[in-house]
């Protein structure tokens, strides 16, 4: 094979594995006017933002790795990385702000419920995204 074959042939494979990589991005399912959903609902993680950057969620993802969230409305478990799981307890501000009290700690997380999703504001340019699992 020549040598300009060689080159057009690692070019197509780059923008064949790049194209290909995008594609398994999935679709966020945001859904802003869908009935307002309920801390106490079954979330599943969608997207996050990090440091203004979206972060989406890929097809082959495996759920164990992804960041989770689960409250009964009076205590909350949450995870961002598998391996620091913090608890806690909700303080209701309103039908869709609420306030997470890290257990043993002073820390608190701002959490907004908007239609069928749930957004941990980790910072002011770093979220985490969550929507109700169908």
């Amino acid at each position: 094979m020549s040598k300009a074959l060689k080159k057009i042939s690692a070019i197509v494979i780059a923008f064949t594995l790049l194209f290909s990589l995008t594609a398994c991005q999935v679709k966020s399912k945001v859904d802003e006017d869908a009935p307002q959903a309920s801390i106490t609902a079954n979330w599943t993680y969608d997207h996050a933002t990090n440091k203004g950057e979206y972060v989406p969620r890929f097809v082959f993802d495996v759920d164990s790795k992804l960041p989770h969230f689960q409250s009964d409305g009076t205590n909350f478990t949450m995870n961002i990385v598998p391996d620091n799981v913090y608890t806690g307890t909700v303080e209701k501000i309103d039908d869709s702000k609420y306030v997470l009290h890290k257990e043993g700690s002073d820390k608190t997380l701002d959490v907004s419920i908007v239609g069928n999703s749930l957004t941990l504001h980790v910072s002011d340019d770093t979220n985490v995204v969550f929507v109700v699992k169908e």
